[in-house]
Formats: C-alpha cells, sequence, structure tokens
C-alpha cells in the first residue's frame, strides 16, 4: 500500500510542472515547421535511434511515410556502419533522436565513426 501512496504522490507533483512543460513543446511549433519545410523537396530521410529512442525514430520514420507520403526510415543508430550508411550520401538528410544527453557523444561515434 505504501508503494501505491508514493506513486500517488509523484504523480500529483508531475501535475503541477505539465502546464511548464505543454509550454515548452508549444514554443518549439515554429522550429518544427521550419524542419519541415527543409524536409518538403527531399524523396527520402533517415531517423537514427538508440536504446529506447529506436523505438520512436521507427514510429517516425512510419508516420512520415504514411502523413507525407515520403520514403523515411527509423534505424538503430549502432547498426548503421555496416549498411545503410554505405548508401548515404552527403545529400540525405539525417534526423538523430536522442532524449537523454549523456549519450549524445556515443550516438555521434556509433554513426559516424
Amino acid at each position: 500500500m505504501i508503494h501505491g501512496q508514493v506513486y500517488k504522490a509523484q504523480c500529483v507533483a508531475h501535475v503541477h510542472v505539465f502546464p511548464k512543460k505543454v509550454r515548452k513543446v508549444l514554443k518549439l511549433d515554429q522550429e518544427m515547421k521550419d524542419f519541415s519545410k527543409l524536409l518538403m523537396n527531399e524523396q527520402s530521410f533517415l531517423v537514427f535511434g538508440r536504446g529506447y529512442n529506436h523505438a520512436t525514430a521507427i514510429e517516425y520514420g512510419l508516420k512520415t511515410k504514411k502523413e507525407a507520403l515520403m520514403h523515411s526510415e527509423g534505424i538503430l543508430a549502432g547498426e548503421m556502419k555496416p549498411g545503410p550508411l554505405a548508401l548515404a550520401d552527403e545529400n540525405l538528410p539525417i534526423l538523430i533522436i536522442e532524449l537523454q544527453r549523456h549519450l549524445g557523444k556515443h550516438l555521434v561515434i556509433s554513426i559516424c565513426c
């Protein structure tokens, strides 16, 4: 029962932070519009993710195919060296999803090196 009380207290604490987080996300609206304009004339792009961001990358790729009718692939960042990266050139747009800042350096190394 104590576990349930702790969970309830944590939920209530997070409810107070929620409006601030929503405002922060809404401020990204213009950035997302600008990003979509960059991709408007592209035929395809890759979305990289690592760890639980891999699932986000796959979902982003699928949503892009469905909604924008554009070829996109969500790919596990650590699997880039042997295959898909060999097919990329300097003109292929690549989106990297990394929500854990401490992993960012490792993600770039796994893609580029």
